[in-house]
């Protein structure tokens, strides 16, 4: 990881022994709660087919650390 001044210029590598370091992750699983496969959705006589979410009880936790 690295320090970058105002300008975006690297100014430092940011180390456990020179930095506290502290992460946050906002994990995105759409894959898993993506649609289920019925028809090719570029077919134009199918483009406005509804379809039913394969796991709609997921939801986005929103941001953790």
């Amino acid at each position: 990881m690295y320090g970058h001044d105002a300008d975006g210029h690297v100014v430092a590598e940011l180390t456990a022994a020179n930095a506290d370091i502290a992460w946050n992750v906002h994990v995105a699983n759409a894959k898993a709660a993506w649609f289920k496969f019925r028809n090719a959705m570029d077919v134009e006589t199918l483009a406005d087919t509804v379809v039913e979410r394969r796991n709609p009880e997921i939801v986005d936790p929103d941001e953790r650390r």
